[in-house]
């Protein structure tokens, strides 16, 4: 679980001792809540990172430490196998949790590297959100403000579609771990306990 204390969000506040206090003293309101309510407001900001941070993290602890098995596997399998097939399941949902996070993924998109050298580079030639490439119309318009994107770029045109391609096809692969891990999660759920 991540600590309520993020430095980065110190760091935001620079020498602002005022906002500093302001996120202490609401840090230590979100440590009261974690003991208190066993959440905090931070938390409900993105459940399902939350989730995915929180729930592969529990359920290694609690494989590590299993004492016994649901019936089922000592029914099926021996006294010594038992519990290597429960623990087996457990390590699946661990594996696909971690899987379903992008943080934690092991597979990564081929052209992602590519791809950021590729950002800088456009936006070394052609600032940021393109404003080099505004037309005269555009940039005569002061209400509004077009960005343009390196994919408009035919010389980033090809890195931009692959990249993309290989996110839609991590971003399927994630979200089949998600469903397989709370397939599993829901099948022993009143299962995960020792």
């Amino acid at each position: 679980m991540q600590n309520v204390f993020i430095k980065y969000e110190y760091k935001s506040c620079g020498w602002n001792f005022i906002e500093r206090i302001k996120l202490f003293l609401f840090d230590l309101k979100c440590c009261k809540d974690r003991i208190t309510k066993g959440y905090c407001e931070k938390d409900l900001w993105s459940i399902d990172y939350w989730f995915l941070q929180v729930m592969p993290s529990m359920l290694s602890d609690f494989q590590r430490d299993i004492k016994g098995c649901p019936g089922v596997f000592v029914e099926k399998y021996s006294e010594e196998n038992c519990h290597k097939e429960w623990e087996a399941v457990l390590k699946q949902m661990v594996f696909l949790l971690n899987e379903s996070n992008e943080e934690t993924c092991k597979r990564i998109n081929p052209h992602a590297e590519e791809h950021r050298k590729a950002f800088c580079e456009f936006e070394e030639k052609y600032g940021l959100f393109g404003e080099k490439l505004q037309t005269v119309e555009e940039c005569s318009d002061k209400n509004t403000r077009r960005m343009h994107f390196m994919s408009e770029v035919p010389e980033y045109a090809e890195i931009c579609e692959q990249y993309s391609v290989a996110e839609k096809e991590l971003s399927v692969y994630q979200d089949q771990c998600k469903n397989e891990a709370l397939a599993l999660f829901s099948e022993w759920f009143w299962n995960l306990w020792d």
